[in-house]
């Protein structure tokens, strides 16, 4: 193991940890048919949370983000060759993204850090079936999601799924996905579906199926705007507006949870765009302008969008899009 390159990064007086490891294999790349990277690494940042170690592989000319497997644990390479530069060489970037200034002392702690390569024919023993298979359905689609395999031949999975009560077993993709998750976009509304999923090698053997999961997608409820509420106030010498806007549909009580977009216009001019905040539990978000030194002026919000997981965005039923408040 090396180092290649071991600096600190950043700019207008901010820095930041950026050290490149390097692991060699005298193996031919052409010839590998597994690899696995092991990981052990603590990282002292200035602020953890918002310092963060940012852990990079490099595959097939591009850096590959895997710290959520980085920072305590193992990562399995899919096409495991284009982990493997034309030198034998596998990189890892350890990497502050979150340049800070005045920063005096980051320390990054490589407990361990190893490449297991296998190479020549395929292991012959079938994968482990998939665990902690979810179904998430949505409209006209179901979202799935499991826990990811850990063999190291791993070439991805095969979905399935039959229509209840006696509708036949249907193969989602002809090619195994690579992440350990899908969405069937093909699902109608009404129709309860069970799904399991099997996982293959790069032998083509393929496991046992997983443990079902069962969901009926359908159409999401709608949610509209039901009110803007514009006041204005003085923020020192310059004034500022606000917008209170209600989400509603049509059971009570509003919706929560709701994000609202919009943008802000004085004298229709824009001065702020994409605007956001989440209503609370009575349906509200509350808007604040950018401040403008004025003596008199129109300011106006527009929702440009609503976002919800449970809820539809139906821009036609709004009782009110737009509402404008003058000052003085």
């Amino acid at each position: 193991m090396s180092f290649r390159t071991v600096r600190a990064s950043g700019r207008a007086g901010a820095s930041g940890l950026h050290a490149e490891y390097v692991l060699h294999t005298t193996v031919d790349p052409t010839l590998v048919t597994g690899l696995v990277l092991d990981f052990d690494i603590e990282w002292i940042g200035t602020d953890s949370s918002a310092d963060p170690l940012v852990v990079s592989v490099w595959k097939a000319g591009t850096w590959v983000d895997i710290t959520t497997d980085a920072l305590g644990g193992m990562f399995v390479a899919l096409a495991p060759q284009a982990y493997i530069d034309p030198e034998g060489n596998i990189r890892i970037l350890l990497e502050d993204t979150a340049a800070t200034k005045k920063e005096k002392k980051e320390t990054a702690v490589v407990d361990l850090l190893v490449a297991t390569l296998h190479a020549g024919p395929a292991d012959p023993t079938p994968p482990a079936a998939p665990t902690g298979l979810l179904a998430l359905a949505g409209d006209s689609q179901v979202t799935l999601g499991w826990d990811d395999n850990q063999e190291w031949d791993l070439d991805g999975y095969f979905v399935y799924r039959h229509a209840e009560p006696d509708g036949p077993l249907v193969q989602l993709n002809a090619v195994p996905v690579t992440e350990s998750s899908y969405i069937d976009a093909s699902a109608e509304n009404g129709t309860t579906y069970t799904y399991h999923v099997t996982a293959v090698d790069q032998g083509g053997h393929e496991s046992g199926p997983s443990a079902t999961a069962d969901a009926t997608p359908g159409a999401l409820p709608t949610m509209w705007v039901g009110d803007i509420d514009m006041t204005a106030a003085r923020a020192g010498k310059n004034w500022k507006a606000t917008a209170v806007v209600l989400i509603t549909d049509l059971t009570p009580p509003p919706v929560a949870g709701a994000t609202v977009v919009g943008d802000w216009l004085l004298d229709g001019g824009s001065i702020e765009t994409g605007a956001s905040g989440i209503t609370d539990a009575t349906g509200h978000v509350t808007l604040v302008s950018p401040p403008r030194k004025i003596k008199a002026g129109t300011f106006t919000f527009t929702v440009t969008g609503v976002v919800h997981n449970a809820h539809a965005y139906d821009w036609t039923a709004n009782v009110e899009t737009s509402d404008s408040v003058s000052v003085p």
